[in-house]
């Protein structure tokens, strides 16, 4: 056999099979490490909402948002991201996105009133600033 031992060829071929299913595990949206974190309920849900939209203007920062709900940022983060889907300043750039096209629906925005109203100036350009 090409002058290998078999038993170290089966060894091999068993931890590359191991580690293959260790990725697809941990690599998977829900893998066992995932799922043993619980969401937020739906009181926690509102707290977390509220705090989005009254901050919606200023520079939101993960570690100040996890203190508002008395949990260390890391479990704040995975228990937001089993939640929502998704991190918390990926949701909060949603909410502010979401919330800047409803101005510009009304009619009574420009696009830089809007970005501002929803704390996004700071990446305006100055064409977009002329009326």
């Amino acid at each position: 056999m090409l002058g290998r031992n078999p038993h170290v060829l089966l060894l091999n071929a068993v931890g590359v099979t191991l580690a293959v299913k260790l990725l697809q595990a941990f690599l998977s949206p829900k893998n066992e490490y995932t799922k043993r974190v619980s969401d937020f309920g739906p009181a926690d849900r509102k707290r977390i909402e509220d705090y989005i939209h009254l901050h919606l203007n200023e520079r939101i920062v993960v570690t100040a948002f996890s203190r508002y709900l008395s949990m260390s940022r890391t479990h704040f983060t995975r228990r937001f991201h089993a939640t929502f889907g998704m991190a918390p300043l990926q949701y909060a750039l949603k909410v502010r996105v979401d919330k800047a096209l409803e101005l510009l629906a009304t009619g009574n925005y420009r696009v830089a009133e809007a970005a501002y109203e929803v704390g996004c100036s700071t990446l305006l350009t100055s064409s977009d600033t002329k009326p």
